[in-house]
């Protein structure tokens, strides 16, 4: 009796609560698309898991659905009966290249706008610029852009003080939302930054919104790394100098053309949860100066997980070695002999105004990504920067420091972005050790809030 009774209660959900379920994905590379929006139009609905998986149940046919995601064109879809669908939806980031709109921007909010939807001036650099110019670091692909200049290692937006000596530098660069600045000098080692991995460099024009502190006076340099994707991406680069001969003789002091040379190489891939992206950098340059060469190599990476049994929670690790060895000196021998260093290249001989140094930037970056059911986004990015100046020609010039950094930001909002809220807290502890001007260390906190609405 008891089976009889059950059947004839579970007889009418058979009947009459029917299941819709399939996948939706990006309709240019068929990838999925994480954490869509599938309701119907009584606002009954569910939300897809991070690879497009859905399941909706529904008890009459035909229906109409709306599906919906982040950076994706809203669709409707008529669905006649149950069964499994697969649906395409169209990347707004395509549309607008398609209709030569803007690109997609990240440094004016920390979120992901269309450029037409900053109201500040915005510049962006992208790397094929780079890479069809030869430029070998970042201070040069900054030269790149109206309005910035670089000058002694230091940048100028419109003219405005981009460095203060024992106050660092005005003009805040970013890797991954996070600041790049050192604990000794507060300022940026231009060679350090993996700028062939970047996906474009943002360069804000004037102070910035309170989201970046009191670090951005004068503008923000945002480089954010480019994201692994199911196809493999490998990219590979070697390019070749020579530097020319004087017009004057007398400032030649070599018998063979100085040389440079520049290769790296790339590779990104996303294998089912773990994205993996991978690069190796070597430059070396002989320099017109007599003695000031540069060797450097670097290594980087970033390896991320997104566990299975949390949908929305990405978690990741970041890591960028750097190793070099550089020459310089201040004073010439004369106006004649204007490239060579005052007291000769022999820096065993006392007079010898040349210096040579070696140099590790280490940062490691640990960060937490998690959406929760309202689609609210909880973000903690740390790093580490440690700086290693190692002045073996005159060690009481060496210096080490070292910065740890962490900020964790809550964002909200309302009405397809019409209300954003972001908010959070940030904490920078720097330590510095030097026998040139002491040892030192500061910690900074700070809290911070910003409400925008687009009409």
């Amino acid at each position: 009796m008891k089976q009889v009774l059950l059947l004839l209660f579970l007889a009418p959900i058979a009947v009459f609560s029917q299941t819709i379920s399939g996948q939706v994905l990006d309709s240019e590379n068929k990838t999925p698309v994480p954490f869509p929006t599938v309701k119907t139009l009584d606002n009954r609905g569910v939300q897809g898991d991070e690879n497009g998986n859905f399941s909706l149940e529904n008890s009459a046919f035909p229906i109409q659905i709306v599906i919906s995601a982040t950076e994706y064109i809203t669709d409707t879809l008529l669905v006649n009966g149950p069964g499994k669908l697969e649906i395409l939806l169209v990347n707004e980031a395509s549309l607008y290249k398609e209709t030569e709109i803007g690109p997609v921007v990240i440094a004016a909010s920390r979120r992901k706008q269309k450029i037409e939807d900053v109201p500040i001036s915005l510049e962006i650099i992208k790397p094929e610029l780079i890479a069809n110019k030869g430029i070998t670091d970042l201070e040069q692909a900054v030269d790149q852009a109206p309005g910035a200049y670089a000058m002694d290692g230091q940048i100028s937006i419109r003219g405005g003080s981009g460095f203060s000596y024992g106050a660092g530098s005005r003009v805040l660069v970013l890797w991954n939302e996070v600041p790049l600045l050192s604990g000794d000098a507060g300022d940026t080692k231009w060679n350090s930054i993996p700028i062939e991995q970047a996906q474009q460099i943002e360069i804000i024009k004037g102070a910035s919104s309170v989201l970046y502190g009191s670090g951005a006076l004068n503008g923000i340099v945002s480089l954010i790394e480019r994201e692994p994707g199911p196809k493999t991406e490998f990219t590979a680069k070697y390019q070749f100098g020579a530097y020319d001969n004087p017009q004057r003789e007398s400032l030649q002091w070599w018998t063979k053309n100085p040389l440079q040379h520049q290769a790296d190489v790339t590779f990104g891939k996303q294998i089912n949860r773990v994205g993996i992206t991978l690069g190796a950098y070597g430059f070396t340059n002989d320099g017109y100066r007599e003695g000031e060469t540069e060797d450097r190599v670097r290594m980087n990476g970033t390896i991320s997980w997104k566990p299975k049994k949390i949908d929305k929670l990405k978690v990741s690790l970041g890591w960028n070695v750097q190793m070099q060895k550089t020459g310089n000196f201040i004073i010439w021998q004369s106006d004649t002999l204007a490239y060579q260093p005052s007291g000769g290249a022999d820096t065993s001989v006392a007079g010898s105004t040349l210096t040579y140094n070696r140099g590790l930037r280490l940062t490691l970056d640990p960060s937490v990504k998690y959406f929760d059911k309202y689609n609210n986004k909880h973000q903690l990015r740390t790093r580490l920067y440690f700086v290693d100046n190692d002045n073996y020609t005159n060690t009481s010039q060496s210096t080490t420091s070292s910065v740890m950094y962490g900020d964790y930001q809550f964002q909200r909002s309302w009405g397809k972005d019409a209300w954003v809220l972001t908010a959070g807290t940030s904490f920078t502890r720097n330590n510095v050790n030097s026998y040139l001007f002491g040892d030192h260390h500061s910690i900074n906190s700070s809290l911070y809030v910003q409400g925008e609405r687009r009409w």
